[in-house]
């Protein structure tokens, strides 16, 4: 099967946007014009409401935890977020039909609340997930990713056609044990740990999961791994499609 190709933050590449603001829903829409779909870094208001999370600069990041929803709402125009209704507003509103990719960032956000109130907030996070998916019927669209077994766990029993996909962070074995035991969909792994062991995407679609590779971010590297079919490539280089045609 061919990879499908989702811009990383939503139009790829900070610095080939052609005059689009990157923080804005123009840039999202020209990330679904140019790929097989989007992925977002999504985080949560102090009442559980998701925004997307632009991150050009990390020190310059707004901490969206420490505000309720009417609060970023209010300064959402001259910040670098955007309320993840309005980008499925306009996915509805236009009928596309292209993936979402929704990586949920709470542990960084959370991560004193994470560590006390695990349980209440993954069913917030998760519930916050259901009701918004539910409202637009996006179920079939979504792709779920983050590093919390727990928290994937909940979305994907609420949610059943959702692909829910662990993150990797150091070795393979476990994650993929833990994906399947979970009934999870696939694992996330960098283009860098794909790097050092080629034969992970055949191994894992022969365990009947999912592969996403990310941090792909030159030609050569797209060109390395398009090929080798994961399910999925998440990728800052906005003319992909000259680079595979070529």
């Amino acid at each position: 099967h061919v990879p499908k190709v989702c811009m990383q933050y939503g139009c790829g590449d900070i610095n080939k946007t052609n005059g689009i603001t990157y923080y804005s829903m123009l840039c999202l829409i020209a990330g679904f014009q140019q790929s097989d779909g989007i992925n977002l870094d999504v985080r949560f208001s102090s009442d559980y409401h998701p925004y997307i999370l632009f991150r050009e600069d990390k020190k310059s990041e707004i901490v969206v935890e420490n505000y309720n929803s009417n609060q970023l709402d209010s300064f959402v125009e001259n910040s670098k977020i955007i309320p993840l209704s309005r980008l499925f507003t306009y996915y509805k509103r236009n009928n596309l039909n292209k993936t979402i990719v929704l990586t949920l960032d709470v542990n960084s956000g959370f991560k004193s609340k994470f560590v006390k109130n695990k349980k209440r907030l993954v069913s917030n996070i998760s519930f916050a997930i259901d009701s918004i998916v539910d409202v637009f019927l996006l179920d079939s669209s979504i792709v779920i990713n983050s590093k919390e077994i727990l928290l994937l766990e909940e979305i994907k029993r609420n949610i059943p056609n959702a692909e829910c996909n662990l993150i990797v962070e150091s070795t393979l074995e476990k994650p993929a044990l833990q994906a399947q035991h979970y009934n999870l969909n696939g694992i996330v792994v960098t283009y860098k740990m794909y790097n050092k062991n080629k034969k992970c995407i055949d191994v894992m679609h022969y365990n009947n999961l999912k592969v996403t590779v990310t941090g792909v971010s030159t030609t050569d590297e797209l060109l390395d791994v398009y090929y080798q079919y994961p399910d999925y490539i998440q990728t800052s280089l906005s003319d992909y499609l000259n680079v595979i045609q070529k």
